[in-house]
């Protein structure tokens, strides 16, 4: 299941199909038994988040 991270490849976000990796990672490095980190979950999830996306005109990469 893709819980909504996409490589930056991936097609533009579309609000109406919003997800979060905030269920994933909580799983991945929190325990949801504890109550008080399902608690935190609960809370980050029903907060309102406003997402960024900065698109650089130009990008350099360098090697060493």
């Amino acid at each position: 299941m893709n819980a909504g991270c996409r490589s930056p490849t991936a097609p533009r976000w579309n609000p109406t199909e919003h997800t979060t990796c905030a269920p994933r990672l909580a799983a991945r490095y929190w325990d949801l038994d504890d109550p008080a980190r399902a608690d935190a979950l609960a809370g980050i999830l029903d907060a309102d988040w406003v997402r960024l996306v900065i698109h650089p005109e130009t990008v350099s990469r360098y090697t060493f």
